[in-house]
């Protein structure tokens, strides 16, 4: 492979890794606007797979549906993170799949609810809007699996959206 094509490649897997890192702190984010940069970084549609995680289908769904979704989720709490570590990106032509570790906490008062696991996503590359994720699979692994305070226990009254996730993670 000549030298050019292998720097636009090494540049592809980097801006693809930056998007992947970039986008989980653009979730978490309580600044005005991150939110919107967060939604349109999604495809129109999306697959989503946490069948491992949450006994769950996999389902596509329009972006309209699953974001305040997963918005609700997100303001459920008094803070989330989600860290993102060993992105490993592969490229064949315009496309792009990304690995990687996550751990995330979520947080309400002084409790928390932590899981590990494995994210598993398709950005589509080099299309004229910039990237967007297309596919996203979240495998939790087993040894940090949950851990569930009574408060988080007790707060999806005023969250319908996470008492059915707690629910399913019982």
């Amino acid at each position: 492979m000549p030298l050019e094509d292998r720097l636009q490649a090494a540049l592809d897997r980097q801006e693809v890794a930056e998007f992947i890192v970039t986008n989980s702190m653009l979730g978490d984010s309580r600044k005005p606007g991150d939110w919107e940069r967060y939604r349109r970084r999604y495809a129109e549609r999306i697959t989503i797979d946490y069948s491992s995680t949450l006994k769950d289908e996999v389902r596509s769904i329009d972006r309209e549906t699953l974001m305040p979704y997963w918005k609700s989720l997100v303001d459920a709490f008094d803070v989330t993170q989600h860290r993102v570590t060993n992105v490993v990106v592969t490229l064949d032509g315009d496309t792009a799949k990304s690995r990687a570790y996550v751990v995330s906490n979520h947080r309400i008062g002084q409790d928390v609810w932590s899981c590990g696991g494995i994210y598993d996503a398709r950005p589509r590359a080099r299309c004229g809007r910039g990237r967007r994720l297309e596919d996203h699979r979240a495998r939790l692994l087993p040894a940090v699996r949950n851990r569930r305070s009574r408060r988080v226990r007790a707060r999806p009254r005023q969250c319908p959206a996470l008492a059915a996730q707690v629910r399913r993670l019982r």
